[in-house]
This record gives C-alpha cells, sequence and structure tokens, in this order.
C-alpha cells in the first residue's frame, strides 16, 4: 500500500524552454495489489519530438526503466490542453503501455519520473521520498498537502492546475480532466496551506496561512471557508500578513468538533481557484486515558479487530514506555486491561522507562491500533520503573481476533509454564502453549532460535496484533525466563513411520539432566487433549532412553508427549505429537465417497495409484491424487510438502477425512509406498457435459474439445473448452512448467488430467487439473478463422472476489448489439457503469476498481437484448 506523506514545500525544478508538457499524474500501487499503474502527460496541444520517459530510483539517483515514446501528438480536450497515458497493460485508457506490466511505476522508495523532449529534462517529480533528477538536480516533491491515506490501493497523486501547482489524491482517471484540475492559465495559486495548532484543543483558536500569488496580475481577495460538524462552509476575509502570505482564524470549539476549511482566492481577471478540503478535530485539553482511547465492544469489519472509538481523530495521552525499537514504541499508563497502546514514529527519540505525553492521530493497521503521525510529543522524566506485566494465558491470545484477547493489545504481559510448540519460521514467528492453546512470539524487538519442546518459566513481551494474531514481542533475553535447572528433552523419534493396527510403536528420546541425575521418565498418550495412559521409558544407552506404546486400532489417531523428573525435582514435560493408526484394510475411495456424511471428520485409511504427484500443481504443500480400483480418486493433503510421492507409485495412506470448498481430502496424512511405477488408472473417457458433475471430483478423466479461450490468473492459465455438449476449465498451474504457449484458440485438443472444483461466489465451477505434458496432445488443427465458436450470454463471478481496490469481470455476448455492465450497492443504486454501448459477440473482460467505495456488497448486472444477468462481489478494505 502506498503511504502518502506530508510535503511541506514543493522543490520546484527550474523552469525549461519545454515547460508546456508536464507530469501531471501519477498511479504507483505495486502491481499485486493495483494492476492499473499509469503516468499521465499534459500539455499544450500539439506535437513533441523525441519524447522518452525515465522512470528513477533513489538507490544512487539512477534509472531503472527507459521508456522511449517517440513523437507524440496532444489532441486538444480541455482548454487548449491535452493528455498522454502510459501504462500497463490493464490501462485501458492509454495512449502507451508498457512491454512489461511488473514493477514499473514503483520500485521501491524513493521513486521519481523524469521527463525528456529531445534529450532535454523538462519536468521531473518524486514521490515516496526526495530524489534528484540524472542532471543531479532536486525533483519536485509529488507528495499532496494531505496527511496520510489510508487504504487509497487504485487511486493516483495528480495535480489540481497548471506545471508547479500542488498535488492531491485523486480517483484513477488516466486520460479524463482530473477532479478539481483546471488548466486554465493565468489563475490564481494557492500552496503552503498550513493552520496551527494542529490539532488544537478547545481552548484554542486556530490560524490558517497560505501562499497566494497571481503570475499574470495581482490578487484581489482571499476568503477562508470554514465548516463545523459537517454543516454548511461560512466564509470570513484573510488578510495580507506579509509578502505573498495571507491569514485567517477559526474560532475555539469544543471537543470532539470536526473542522473542515479550504481557501478560495480570486485574482483582478476574477478568475478564481480553490484549494484542497483540510480537516481537523478538536482534542481535549486534559488529554485521555490509553483506555478510553482503546476500549471497545464494536468488533469491526472488513479485517479491523475491536478498531478504536478515535480512529481518524487526533488524540493526547500520557504514559510511561514499556518497550521500544526504530519507530516502534509501546506506551501504558496502569496495570489495567485496555491500558497499553503501539506509538509508531520513526522521528520520535522516547525510549524505555520514559514518562511522556504525546498527540497524535489514531489508526488501525492491519487491525492493530496505533497512534502515529506526531505533532507533537514530551519527556518528562527518564528512567521510571515501568508496571509489572500482566499475566495472560496462551489461549487467551490465540485463536485470532477476540474481545478478551483485544484488552491486552499494547500491554505488557507475561505468559507462564510454556513449552515451544512450534519454532521459528523465515517471518521469526513461534509458538508456545501452556496447555490453554498456542500463542504467536514474534521477533519483532528481540530474535530467537527456540528448539521444539524447550520450556521456559516465563515470557514477557508486549502484545501486538498482525496477520489476524495476536503475538508477544519479548523485548530482549531477559524477557526469555527458564529454570535453568531443568532436564532438557530432545530428539524425540517413534517407530514405525507408517503405524498399522498390529504395530507396537517405539519411541525413542534424548534426557538430559541439567543439574542431579535423572529420577523418571515416562511417556503419556492418550487423546483429545488427555493423557492417562502412561508407558516406561528406560535408559539404554547414556542419555538415549527407549519406551513402547503397546498396538492401538486402526483408523485412529492418539498423542504422546514425555515426562521426566530430577532428582532434585525439577521436571520438564515435551510439545504432544500426534500419530495416525491405519487399518489393516483400506477401504475403497468409491464407498468413503458415496458415504461421506459418514466419514468426514473421521480418520481412515485409503489405497491407491498415484495420478497427480506431489508438488505438481502446487510445490509448497502436499496436494497430490490417487486412485483405486473403484474407479474413484481423492486428494491427499499436508501443508508440508512430500515431493517424493511420484505418479505411479502405489501409496497407502492414513489421515482424516474433510471436505473444504467441496473437495474430499485426506488431510494431515501419514503414509507409506508399496511400490513405484505402476500402471496408471485408465481415465474415464467422458464429454464435456458429463465431466461438469462434482461426482467426478479427484477422479483420473479425459476428453476431447476445442479451445475457445484462453487467460492467466491468480498463478495459473486457463483454457476454455467447448465440445458439443458443454464448456469447461483446463486449469494449468505456473508450477507444472508446461508450456502454455502450445495452447491456441481454435485448436482441438485431447486433454487428461484430475477433475477438480473450486467455489465462486457460491457457484460450483469445473475444472481439469492438467499436470503432466504428457496428458494433453492436439487431434486436430483448424484455422480460427473458419472455427464456428459457440457463443454464449454469461457473467462470471468477479476475480478476485473478495477483492480490495480492484477486481475483473468477465462476460459473454452470444452476438453482437448494444450492452451495458454497471455495478449497483446494497440500496440498489447504480453508482458507476463499467462498459456500454455496442459490442461484439465473445468474451469480455472488464476491471473495476473500487478504490472509492467503502467495503461491502457490490452486484454487477449486465443487460443485452432484453436479458439480465447478476453476479455479486465483496470489497474489503
Amino acid at each position: 500500500m502506498k503511504k502518502l506523506t506530508i510535503a511541506a514545500i514543493l522543490l520546484a525544478l527550474p523552469l525549461q524552454i519545454f515547460a508546456q508538457i508536464f507530469i501531471n499524474e501519477i498511479d504507483y500501487d505495486q502491481p499485486s495489489t493495483d494492476t492499473g499503474e499509469f503516468i499521465e502527460l499534459t500539455g499544450t496541444a500539439g506535437t513533441y519530438n523525441n519524447v522518452t520517459i525515465v522512470l528513477m530510483n533513489g538507490n544512487g539517483n539512477t534509472p531503472y526503466n527507459t521508456i522511449d515514446l517517440g513523437n507524440i501528438t496532444l489532441t486538444d480536450e480541455t482548454n487548449g490542453f491535452g493528455f498522454y497515458v502510459i501504462g500497463t497493460g490493464t490501462v485501458s485508457e492509454a495512449d502507451f503501455n508498457f512491454s512489461n506490466p511488473d514493477n514499473n511505476v514503483q520500485n521501491g522508495a524513493p521513486d521519481g519520473v523524469e521527463l525528456q523532449v529531445d534529450g532535454t529534462i523538462v519536468d521531473a517529480a518524486s514521490y515516496e521520498g526526495e530524489l534528484n533528477d540524472s542532471n543531479g538536480d532536486p525533483m519536485e516533491v509529488a507528495t499532496p498537502d494531505d496527511s496520510y491515506w489510508e487504504g487509497d490501493e487504485g487511486k493516483s497523486i495528480g495535480r489540481v492546475g497548471l506545471d508547479g501547482s500542488r498535488w492531491e489524491v485523486m480517483d484513477n482517471s488516466p486520460g479524463a480532466k482530473n477532479n478539481g484540475q483546471s488548466l486554465e492559465q493565468g489563475l490564481p495559486v494557492i500552496s503552503n496551506v498550513f493552520h496551527s495548532p494542529s490539532p488544537p484543543n478547545e481552548t484554542e483558536s486556530v490560524t490558517v496561512t497560505a501562499d497566494v500569488t497571481d503570475a499574470d496580475g495581482t490578487i484581489s481577495s482571499v476568503e477562508l471557508f470554514v465548516s463545523i460538524d459537517g454543516g454548511d462552509f461560512s466564509s470570513s476575509a484573510m488578510t495580507n500578513s506579509s509578502g505573498d502570505t495571507y491569514s485567517g482564524t477559526i474560532a475555539a470549539q469544543s471537543v470532539g468538533t470536526e473542522v473542515s476549511f479550504y481557501i478560495e482566492a480570486t485574482d483582478n481577471d476574477t478568475k478564481t481557484s480553490q484549494s484542497s478540503t483540510y480537516e481537523y478535530t478538536v482534542i481535549s485539553s486534559s488529554g485521555y486515558s490509553i483506555a478510553e482511547i482503546q476500549e471497545t465492544s464494536d468488533a469491526g469489519t472488513g479485517g479491523d479487530c475491536y478498531p478504536s472509538p478515535y480512529v481518524g481523530q487526533p488524540v493526547s495521552f500520557s504514559g510511561i514506555v514499556t518497550a521500544s525499537s526504530e519507530g516502534t514504541r509501546f506506551v501504558q499508563d496502569a496495570r489495567s486491561l485496555w491500558s497499553g497502546v503501539k506509538v509508531y514514529d520513526s522521528d520520535a527519540t522516547f525510549t524505555v522507562g520514559d514518562s511522556v505525553s504525546i498527540t497524535g492521530s489514531v489508526s488501525e493497521y492491519f487491525g492493530m491500533t496505533e497512534v502515529s503521525d506526531l505533532s507533537d510529543y514530551t519527556i518528562h522524566t527518564s528512567d521510571n520503573s515501568i508496571y509489572d506485566p500482566m499475566e495472560v494465558s496462551t489461549g487467551t491470545l490465540g485463536g485470532g481476533c477476540s474481545s478478551q484477547g483485544e484488552s491486552y493489545e499494547g500491554m505488557l504481559v507475561v505468559l507462564n509454564d510454556v513449552t515451544v510448540t512450534g519454532t521459528a519460521d523465515q517471518y521469526g514467528q513461534w509458538f508456545v502453549d501452556d496447555g490453554s492453546g498456542e500463542a504467536e512470539i514474534e521477533d519483532t524487538f528481540f530474535p530467537y532460535e527456540p528448539t521444539a519442546g524447550e520450556q521456559f518459566d516465563q515470557i514477557i513481551g508486549v502484545v501486538n496484533y498482525g496477520y489476524e494474531e495476536y503475538e508477544v514481542l519479548p523485548r530482549s533475553e531477559d524477557d526469555l525466563v527458564k529454570n535453568a535447572d531443568a532436564p532438557t528433552i530432545s530428539g524425540i523419534t517413534s517407530s514405525p513411520d507408517f503405524v498399522r493396527a498390529n504395530n507396537q510403536i517405539e519411541i525413542r528420546v534424548t534426557i538430559e539432566p541439567t543439574v542431579g541425575s535423572i529420577d523418571s521418565a515416562v511417556i503419556l498418550y492418550g487423546s483429545g487433549g488427555s493423557f492417562p495412559n502412561t508407558a516406561a521409558l528406560y535408559p539404554e544407552s547414556g542419555n538415549e532412553y527407549v519406551g513402547i506404546i503397546p498396538a492401538q486400532s486402526g483408523n485412529s489417531e492418539f498423542q504422546y508427549k514425555i515426562y521426566t523428573e530430577d532428582d532434585q525435582g525439577n521436571s520438564v514435560e515435551s510439545p504432544e505429537k500426534t500419530i495416525f493408526v491405519a487399518a489393516e484394510s483400506p477401504m475403497e475411495i468409491g464407498t468413503l465417497r458415496d458415504d461421506i456424511s459418514t466419514y468426514e471428520g473421521q480418520v481412515v485409511t485409503v489405497s491407491g495409484i498415484v495420478t497427480i504427484g506431489a508438488g505438481v500443481l502446487v510445490d509448497t504443500r502436499t496436494e497430490a491424487y490417487i486412485q483405486d480400483a473403484s474407479g474413484r480418486g481423492v486428494q491427499l493433503f499436508h501443508p508440508d510438502l512430500m515431493d517424493n510421492i511420484a505418479r505411479g507409485d502405489k501409496v497407502t495412506a492414513v489421515g482424516r477425512a474433510s471436505v473444504f470448498d467441496g473437495i474430499l481430502e485426506i488431510e494431515n496424512f501419514r503414509y507409506t509406498i508399496e511400490s513405484t511405477d505402476n500402471t496408471l488408472p485408465e481415465a474415464e473417457e467422458l464429454t464435456i457435459a458429463e465431466a461438469n458433475n462434482s461426482a467426478w471430483e479427484g477422479t483420473f478423466i479425459r476428453f476431447t474439445g476445442t479451445i475457445t479461450d484462453k487467460w492467466w490468473a491468480g498463478g495459473g492459465t486457463n483454457l476454455e473448452v467447448a465440445d458439443e455438449t458443454d464448456t469447461t476449465i483446463v486449469r494449468i498451474w505456473d508450477v507444472t512448467g508446461i508450456d502454455t504457449t502450445d495452447f491456441a484458440v481454435g485448436t482441438q485438443e485431447k486433454f487428461r488430467g484430475v477433475a477438480g472444483i473450486y467455489i465462486d461466489d457460491g457457484q460450483t465451477v469445473h475444472q481439469l487439473l492438467l499436470g503432466y505434458e504428457s496428458d494433453y496432445g492436439t487431434q486436430v488443427s483448424t484455422d480460427p478463422e473458419d472455427l464456428t465458436q459457440p457463443q454464449k450470454f454469461a457473467l462470471s463471478g468477479a476475480y478476485p472476489n473478495p477483492f480490495n481496490p480492484a477486481t475483473n469481470i468477465t462476460w459473454h455476448l452470444d452476438k453482437a448489439g448494444q450492452h451495458e455492465l454497471a455495478v449497483y450497492n446494497l440500496l440498489g443504486q447504480k453508482i458507476r457503469v463499467l462498459s456500454t454501448g455496442y459490442a461484439t459477440a465473445g468474451r469480455h473482460m472488464t476491471q473495476w476498481n473500487a478504490g472509492d467505495q467503502p467495503s461491502g456488497i457490490y452486484f454487477f448486472r449486465l443487460t443485452a437484448d432484453g436479458r439480465t444477468l447478476i453476479k455479486k462481489a465483496t470489497l474489503l478494505r
């Protein structure tokens, strides 16, 4: 997401001879967020020779992309001015598109755009930080005066007047006259608008100042327009205080009052300009308690987690700093729930133990309440005692957003008697459990590499929230407290790897005393979180112990853990481990599928030949398929990648039967490979209409059809394939390595793969999962011009859905003619027409960027030839 920061001063580039063309608007979101990046040029209508765009990066002020536009012509669109848009392939209004749509405009802060005509730099603008052009001169700072925009993916920054005028956030609108922009020459210019104090309290009036100039005359009047709590704007004259500076006053208002204002200037030619609208909220002179800022019963929507009632408002409060790193602090004002808050400001200098008073703005960052954009802070004293941490269970902080967990957000807490259940991943996240459920530990302040089963008497840290999880952030090694005298448990193994009903299970473990000697060691085992059974562990060699768990019944699961105690009374317990026990005789996959209501959630054993191996469709986890003599198949799913499961292997697997989005899975399975290089099951020969049946999900099938459409979506290529009975999708994930350039619209192909489904807007969509080059081949080639393709009237679901802020809508017309594709809100109001007028028969795709709309449900309505289709999508911010 782009963050738009205050730019108090615009660094003006020296006027060049070609100043009649300039950079007018920029959209630079990451392509993964907004694929509609563009740069818009504006200038006096006419032809410009040898025009070049150079994209600059702050790493050494070097260019990373040069775009040669050649000779371009700007036609008169408004007041003698024209527009020229350079964009990605998804910007339909572009005059020129990048050859590669990825990372052309956004390349990591700071970035800049340099405009050259015949080799001379005529304009240069930087964003996300200050930057010099290739001549070493400072670029104009293209960031708006508005102080931080949250959730503005899909919007752009553009000028509100001619070259040198201010920039503001606006709707994504390449090639159009921008909202609020006037390209008439000779208008008054309003710049450097400030108000002080910012924000004011209820005792303070506000002074507003601005620089107002007129290039071809004089200023006749400047007025300040003010609105209180959304009421009508009233005006008062601003006075010329010195030089080009004008000032006005807004009277003191009560706490919580929302004040909006703008400035209007008129010159001696009666031409008028208007500034952006600025806003502030009046804060309390006595400040707030942190609990007032934090405490709420509103669970929030759209990814927020119990958002502060003061989101978007300025607040003042005081407290003691409990944790500190570069840019991030935590402040607490009591040892009671809701009394801690995160403060984010890269320029602040306070640290742990400081007593501070802070004024800043409240925001929600991925569900975490923050006070940022500090307008003022005071360090009263340093080296103060901080609050004792509050005790909290791991279960209270586990499981995602909750009212109980939220009350600890920002607080200094302590977790007691915890065991490491998950070691650190690539993001420095690990997990501990005190028996009430897992909680996440994060390395924001202090990195640590735990070992599985490691135990801590205490973990102290502040509570953060991110990616839908609460996390405890230890501040240093001193926050990880353990019984240094307890024995250590490591190297737990069980055998056999694949457990059947007649197998005893051998457990091996290394147990080392820290002081004294080991007095006892046992295996505890059971199920459902209970461990009523024990099995003795015996020393075998040195610190190596071995024990036996007796054979368990087939199609079951159980958990076990190790407990040991030394002769000094110090004890330790390992994390629990799970074992699935396979039945002696696997069940038929067909029986499982035909009676899934009975078996869903149960442990089952199946056996079959691998039709698609692990790592073929996705290479970060296991999604393999097997099929048995019943002629039916099923997916084997595991969050870890078991890439030794290959096509042709005969695999016996035991795991929990589950249904996820209509897909039957054997989940978290254990397996053994019985044999390799087996003959594949015969793929069921089907028509496409027959293949579009959920009964075949997971089964090896084949059909022949003509490719009628082709597009890339979300990590793979989709082929729309038709025969005389129906159409379906052949899905080819990028990770398969299949060269999709082999497939051309109008070619008839034979396909073999596993029948798959996915759920789109509540509807089941059928597809064939193609995993291997040997599973397709050309049967008949037909000249596309001679091909009669079946057309249809259809409106596909939005993709992605939910979305933020842009989504793609695919629609089909069965014959050429007039149409309308429009967006409606829940009130039935038409808010946007996406496409209208004459359109050819066939498939069309239209993008909707909802950057100016609130979160919620929207409807797409396609009408043509007296017929109507409607689809629903959800915007989540």
